[in-house]
């Protein structure tokens, strides 16, 4: 899975590093986003296990320990990325911490119901449609029953945004603007998602600086 993520992987470490002049942690559980902290509030209600595919640099993990969960455990392809939340991890007050780097293979070491929550934040529509799908499979598997799933994604883009932005087709919804992007619109991933998990809310983020909408969706297992 890695060698076809490559590019990604690279943009990713890239960025990581330019973050290391100094290392910071959250010191509430403000995101800064009233919808992510809403969602991050329902997530981490009663739960004290949560698994973050797709990491980073394990912010989204310091805020649900802020929150009063317990185990995080955090997956990430970037080894810069990994590097710094075990750094980051060191100057955390709260919670216990596991940071791996690696891909789904990952998830296939750890037992069936071992989480209560997860987090899939700009993750899932990055990564190419069999992937996405091995990694929810994974997810449910993991998920105890009743388990508690948040899902963010990156905004669907208009057939006129792919045109004047010169974005590149793979296929029809599959786009490389940079990295991967699985377009799909947002009753189309609700659609895709019951499958396997019931929806619980779904709310959009707007972010400035990118000017553009997030979506989350927060889900429960069947």
């Amino acid at each position: 899975m890695e060698e076809k993520y490559l590019k990604a992987i690279t943009t990713e470490n890239n960025i990581y590093r330019e973050l290391q002049q100094e290392v910071q942690v959250p010191a509430t559980t403000n995101t800064g986003w009233k919808e992510l902290d809403e969602a991050l509030d329902w997530l981490c209600m009663g739960a004290e296990k949560i698994l973050d595919f797709g990491c980073g640099n394990g912010s989204m993990l310091f805020h649900c320990a802020l929150r009063g969960t317990k185990e995080h455990l955090g997956i990430d392809l970037a080894e810069e990325g990994i590097r710094l939340a075990r750094l980051r991890a060191e100057k955390m007050p709260a919670g216990n911490y596991r940071f791996l780097e690696g891909s789904s293979e990952a998830l296939s070491g750890e037992p069936d119901s071992s989480v209560d929550s997860v987090i899939l934040s700009n993750i899932l529509d990055n990564l190419y449609p069999e992937d996405a799908e091995t990694v929810l499979n994974e997810v449910n598997r993991l998920l105890r029953p009743g388990g508690k799933l948040m899902v963010k994604l990156n905004p669907f883009l208009a057939e006129e945004q792919i045109t004047e932005w010169g974005i590149r087709k793979i296929r029809e919804d599959l786009l490389d603007d940079g990295l991967i992007l699985w377009n799909r619109s947002t009753e189309a991933w609700q659609e895709y998602l019951k499958h396997w998990f019931s929806a619980e809310s779904y709310a959009e983020m707007w972010i400035p600086e990118a000017e553009q909408v997030n979506r989350i969706f927060c889900l429960r297992k069947k």
